[in-house]
């Protein structure tokens, strides 16, 4: 997820900057990409299947098991955050 939104930040935002946070908790891993860039109406584009790869990359995470936001606006920036659920720890096995 992070490298195909770099990418499309590159490619399509107009920013030179881009900020990737990764955190995790005892449920979740969160991963979320932003940027200041131009911004677009993400429900539009989805909407209209404009954007392939938005799309793509939403799926992927969805087949993951992890849930998808997506928050852009025209002159506001993009926004993507991915969380991810975290496994319980396996116990550790126990000899007699």
């Amino acid at each position: 997820m992070a490298q195909e939104a770099l990418t499309n930040i590159a490619r399509h935002s107009g920013s030179a900057t881009a900020v990737v946070t990764v955190t995790a908790d005892e449920r979740a891993l969160h991963l979320e990409i932003s940027d200041r860039g131009r911004g677009f109406d993400a429900a539009a584009a989805l909407a209209r299947n404009e954007s392939v790869g938005l799309a793509g990359l939403a799926e992927r995470v969805r087949l993951a098991g992890g849930r998808f936001e997506l928050v852009s606006k025209p002159g506001l920036g993009t926004r993507l955050h991915a969380e991810f659920p975290l496994l319980p720890a396996a116990p550790a096995p126990t000899t007699p």
